[in-house]
């Protein structure tokens, strides 16, 4: 039966609700992109006595800012609290996020009588409230900036706005605010290889093999992300624990491994690549590679400079390959760098407002250094 699922949400929703005047209602739910569907056809099969009158229009299905990363990139904007009139700097973690500060004040309101009990803790919910207050002064002097500026754009955004946020839930009316360009990452580019290889197979103009030519690629990009990971992690650690350098021992034995399977595949997909190489990197081709793994230089298509030579020492076709899959690498890299650019800039303005103490400037502190890090990384990857 369809809804059967959220029979018992639904009771309790109803039953919560019971007996009161309802003018607008929010519902906040981690799976409200699924909730939402049918749920008014759900709520006629309720019994009369526990129906509620509110018109579609007033009732609004949100997800918790923390849980909606994960849903699809359809469910961002539609169910995000920050697109939605009224709610202020409402994210749905609220009842979540008071665990953080008050579990501190576990250890001794347990020891309390009821009565100071609770007023420790009004206290301690009353100061949280107090640092959530949002001042709308500034607010106000920019929408009123605004309006003597340009008076037509911000009425035309108004009436494009309100239309949306009254058509959202109904006929799947795009959202404003997502990027309208469509960027095809590695994973996808990768996709669409395979059913072109897998194409050419079946017409056989291509020769059967396990591996094909996306996939040796693709190794070869794996694993020299790998060595650009491992040397900064080295880097980072300038006094190694035990554990941390049986770690980094185990990490260079796996890429040792996963370098020399790329070799044998590298004969079969470059060929000829030795009779272009200098001295010296024949030398380093034919060493066995035990030592400083994370900087054995792995001969991709691209490191090729001059194009003729790169076609003659490569497969047919394969620079082209290698070169849609740098697109997708290149994309990937840039939008984790400014996603993580932009998460550092929140962090730290974070921490400046509201973190005091050495415990909590610490933490942050070392919070920052981990974004900093996947930053490097990103940097690293799109170079």
């Amino acid at each position: 039966m369809p809804g059967l699922s959220y029979a018992n949400m639904d009771f309790i929703l109803r039953s919560a609700l019971l007996n009161f005047l309802i003018f607008y209602l929010i519902l906040s739910y981690n799976i409200a992109c699924q909730y939402g569907k049918n749920f008014w056809s759900r709520m006629m099969e309720m019994p009369e006595w526990m129906t509620f009158l509110v018109e579609t229009a007033r009732v609004w299905f949100k997800a918790p800012n923390f849980h909606l990363p994960p849903h699809q990139p359809a469910c961002h904007s539609v169910f995000s609290f920050h697109y939605m009139w009224g709610a202020g700097r409402t994210h749905g973690e609220t009842v979540e996020q008071n665990w953080e500060f008050t579990n501190g004040a576990a250890a001794s309101t347990k020891m309390m009588g009821l009565s100071t009990q609770a007023s420790t803790l009004e206290d301690l919910f009353g100061f949280h409230d107090w640092c959530r207050t949002v001042h709308r002064d500034a607010f106000e002097a920019f929408n009123s900036a605004l309006w003597e500026t340009a008076p037509e754009m911000v009425s035309g955004w108004e009436k494009w706005v309100h239309y949306w946020e009254s058509c959202q839930h109904k006929d799947g009316t795009e959202s404003l605010f997502e990027l309208k360009e469509k960027v095809m990452t590695m994973q996808e580019i990768w996709r669409k290889l395979a059913k072109e290889e897998l194409l050419r197979s079946r017409e056989g103009v291509e020769v059967e093999r396990e591996d094909t030519p996306s996939t040796f690629l693709l190794m070869g990009m794996e694993i020299r992300e790998s060595q650009c990971c491992l040397t900064i992690d080295v880097k980072a650690v300038a006094n190694p624990t035990d554990a941390q350098a049986i770690d980094f021992l185990k990490r260079q034995t796996a890429l040792v491994k996963r370098i020399r399977a790329f070799r044998k595949l590298q004969c079969t997909y470059m060929p000829n690549l030795r009779h272009f190489l200098t001295v010296a990197q024949r030398s380093l081709w034919d060493t066995e590679p035990e030592c400083n793994t994370e900087a054995i230089q792995l001969f991709m298509p691209s490191e090729i400079t001059d194009k003729s030579t790169r076609m003659r020492a490569c497969a047919v076709g394969l620079p082209v390959v290698e070169e849609e899959l740098r697109m997708g690498e290149v994309r990937e890299a840039l939008h984790a760098l400014r996603q993580g650019l932009r998460m550092h800039m929140i962090m730290n303005r974070f921490r400046l407002r509201h973190c005091i103490g050495q415990w909590m400037l610490t933490r942050g502190q070392g919070m920052l250094c981990q974004v900093n890090l996947k930053i490097h990384k990103a940097k690293l990857r799109y170079r």
